[in-house]
């Protein structure tokens, strides 16, 4: 949703096979208005609504539809089928996961300038670290630093549930606890 709106709020997006998406969106709405480079952004109370919403816009309901099947939940994905009645809802995780991985020069900066950023942390690791200091001393001063740089505090990864923590910082056997999740470290 972010990666095709700008903006995280709740809601949903309709890509039509032809003509402008429709970001709808429950919550917040004027928040994904001034967030989304969008055209059609629309307040969105329900599913219940999407029917309208597309007849809105000249859209009767797709005998097809693609969903990211891979990490959706399947309460929601449940919820949207009913409302589609007996549209073909088919895995478009692969086309989409496609797109992404091509970069515009808007996404190779935004990594140039994270990068920047990481490195920032990395510098005032160096000043700070001292030894006897705990994990939790260092964590915390370089996660403050690092929201003060800009940093959001979170990073999404393209999973359900998942979000990566951005600051890592264990040493001794506590970095030898495995991962509960899908990840190179634990701790």
């Amino acid at each position: 949703l972010f990666y095709f709106t700008g903006s995280i709020q709740q809601g949903a997006l309709y890509v039509p096979a032809g003509g402008d998406p429709i970001y709808m969106v429950r919550k917040d709405f004027q928040r994904a208005r001034m967030e989304s480079g969008l055209k059609e952004v629309v307040p969105f109370k329900s599913l219940g609504g999407l029917v309208g919403i597309l007849a809105d816009y000249g859209f009767a309901l797709p005998h097809r539809a693609g969903m990211e099947l891979d990490v959706i939940p399947v309460a929601l994905f449940q919820r949207f089928a009913k409302v589609l009645g007996d549209c073909d809802i088919t895995d478009a995780s692969p086309l989409i996961r496609n797109v992404r991985a091509v970069k515009s020069k808007y996404e190779n900066g935004i990594m140039k300038d994270a990068g920047i950023q990481v490195n920032k942390v990395y510098r005032r690791a160096l000043e700070i670290v001292r030894e006897g200091m705990t994990d939790l001393e260092l964590s915390s001063e370089l996660e403050f630093f690092a929201r003060k740089e800009g940093h959001q505090g979170i990073t999404r990864m393209r999973g359900f549930n998942s979000e990566l923590f951005y600051g890592h910082i264990f040493s001794g056997v506590d970095s030898a606890v495995p991962a509960h999740l899908d990840a190179p470290l634990g701790g």
